[in-house]
């Protein structure tokens, strides 16, 4: 049911034939006025019975019975105001900026009698509302939604009618006094819904770009957001990660934004985007967010790690001792080669490519003109580098000596280091490759003269480097006497040389220079009895240094790797024994020194050609 009636002169309304039931009686009022107090006095007749607070009187009507509702109005006063969504936080209403509706407002304060006056309404769709109060003074409340804050009160640069009037902490206003007729309409409240934008900073020690259980916190690492907000505003912020890590852009208005993670010395980026868990990954340094009103934006961390690198250089070991001197060359264009190491779990990292299986080739170059090479940027993992020997030349011997700046850390044989375990910062240098050419000794044997008439005959015994480098260690060269033939003299020129009763051996650890030769002059007498083709054999041995006393009993002398040629001199059959001519051409034997052929022992090693006697 719902009726009207209008007071007449007299101010007298009434509601006629009312059915038993429950009604509310709520009054029009003129504008500047309002309910007095209600229920004051000992005669009902004669009191107010409307509530000044809801503006309204409950009435309930039984069969037969009349009540009267009586409402005393007094001139009043106009409080009210607006409230609005301050997108951008600044205190200030602005155009384009929505009204808030459905928000509760409450009056409270005495009147001039100093009675207690309470008035409550909503905020219109418009975000306008207003009550009518008696004279007196009166502080506004209003409510405040989950999500939302009260922007600051009276802001720097608003007007009073611009401005928001209500204190974020306690949302009530500054008390007002009014009169009769009063009208005070810009209690008005700026409402803003936040967002934020925030991550976390940490160490990536094992650089694969994502939080592991137990990763550290970076503190100190600068973090700027810079863009623009809905309103159109500039905005420019920084923060630092806090002890654990942490930062955080709060009370950020709806806008575009880039967030910049500043570098940090020391370390380098971890790689981005890592896996399907954006929650532990580490995302780039530089960010656009497109921000929505009350949304947070979180997990934009950032992981650091400290990059490891591992160098070393490769020379010629000249002297194939293992061991770098000043004075022995550096070797650019050496082809070096980083690998995973084969029994490395796959967290190393090739910061191009992705994760690196074990065995796999992170990256390869050439040696620099000083000999130089450097892989920089290293996860943690285990590596080993492999070298390619250079045309011509072979790798020196592992870890000669103690002081591990000056020896050569590859394998002889598989031309790969050790593992190397890379621990984040590590800087590993002195992994060194030292290479040395072999020589190319030769020996030719020829009869210069004889035979004379008392059957002697003059031999040359030339041993020549036909290599690129001097010969290293002991050379020696060994004549083995056939039986008809007997020693008369020998001249070594500078040789030491040992005679038993088959042979005459000559050696020396002189180097021999490249393209140098030197002779052996033997002079030997055949037997009397002898007749037939008489044959003398002659070979070249090199026993070079290893510094190695680990391979051998010796001091350290193993066999250097040429070609060796050896040349013997024949006596043709069927020449009268006092008419014997000695060619010395007739036999050319090749004597390859391979490893294969290698003896570790402290005597003169080679190959030979067995004696043949005719």
């Amino acid at each position: 049911v719902s009726l009207t009636a209008t007071t007449n002169s007299s101010g007298f309304y009434e509601f006629l034939d009312l059915a038993p039931g429950s009604y509310v009686v709520t009054p029009e009022l003129p504008g500047g006025r309002t309910l007095t107090v209600n229920g004051l006095g000992t005669d009902p007749l004669k009191d107010s019975d409307l509530d000044p607070v809801t503006g309204s009187r409950a009435v309930t009507v039984t069969s037969g019975s009349s009540s009267q509702i009586d409402g005393g109005l007094i001139a009043g006063a106009a409080l009210g105001g607006r409230a609005w969504e301050d997108r951008d936080n600044d205190g200030i209403q602005e155009s384009g900026e929505p009204s808030r509706g459905g928000v509760e407002v409450t009056i409270t304060g005495t009147d001039g009698a100093g009675r207690s006056v309470t008035r409550t309404t909503t905020t219109a769709a418009d975000g306008s509302w207003s009550v009518t109060v008696p004279p007196g003074t009166y502080v506004a409340h209003v409510a405040v939604a989950p999500g939302s804050v009260l922007v600051a009160q009276h802001a720097v640069g608003a007007s009073s009618t611009t401005d928001s009037d209500f204190d974020p902490t306690s949302a009530n206003s500054a008390p007002v006094t009014v009169r009769a007729d009063d009208v005070v309409s810009n209690i008005d409240a700026g409402y803003f819904v936040p967002a934020s934008i925030s991550g976390v900073v940490w160490n990536d020690r094992n650089g694969n770009g994502i939080q592991d259980d137990g990763v550290l916190p970076i503190a100190g690492v600068l973090v700027t957001l810079v863009g623009t907000d809905v309103n159109g505003n500039a905005v420019s912020l920084m923060t630092v990660s806090d002890a654990d890590g942490n930062w955080k852009f709060a009370d950020l208005a709806q806008g575009s934004y880039t967030v910049t993670t500043a570098s940090h010395t020391g370390y380098e980026k971890a790689p981005v985007d890592t896996g399907s868990d954006d929650a532990i990954d580490s995302d780039p340094s530089v960010v656009t967010v497109n921000l929505v009103a009350g949304t947070d934006v979180a997990h934009l961390d950032h992981g650091f790690w400290q990059p490891a690198s591992l160098a070393g250089v490769a020379w010629a070991d000249t002297n194939r001792d293992g061991i770098r001197q000043k004075d022995e060359a550096l070797l650019k264009d050496v082809a070096v080669e980083l690998v995973v190491a084969s029994n490395s779990a796959p967290r190393a990292f090739d910061l191009v490519n992705g994760a690196a299986a074990p065995g796999s080739s992170i990256a390869t170059q050439q040696t620099a003109s000083d000999g130089s090479y450097y892989f920089g940027n290293l996860a943690p993992g285990d590596y080993q580098v492999r070298v390619v020997t250079p045309s011509g030349h072979k790798i020196t011997m592992m870890d000669v000596g103690a002081d591990n700046s000056v020896d050569s850390d590859f394998n002889e044989t598989s031309l790969f280091t050790n593992s190397m375990s890379i621990v984040p910062g590590m800087h590993v240098i002195n992994v060194d490759a030292g290479f040395w050419t072999p020589t190319n000794i030769s020996l030719v044997k020829s009869v210069v003269a004889g035979p004379t008439v008392d059957r002697q005959v003059t031999y040359r015994l030339r041993t020549t480097n036909e290599g690129n480098q001097p010969t290293i260690g002991l050379v020696s060269v060994t004549d083995e006497l056939p039986e008809a033939l007997s020693v008369v003299s020998y001249d070594a020129a500078g040789w030491v040389c040992e005679q038993t009763i088959t042979a005459v051996t000559c050696s020396s650890a002189e180097p021999l220079a490249p393209g140098k030769y030197h002779d052996l002059i033997l002079v030997g007498r055949i037997a009397d009895n002898f007749s037939g083709k008489l044959v003398n054999t002659a070979f070249i041995g090199s026993k070079e240094l290893t510094d190695n006393s680990t391979k051998s009993d010796d001091t350290g002398n193993a066999a250097v790797e040429g070609v060796v040629t050896a040349r013997s001199a024949e006596t043709p059959a069927g020449v009268p024994s006092r008419q014997l001519a000695f060619t010395g051409s007739n036999i050319l034997v090749l004597i390859m020194l391979a490893g294969a052929s290698m003896l570790l022992g402290g005597s003169a090693l080679g190959a030979r050609r067995r004696r043949r006697d005719q």
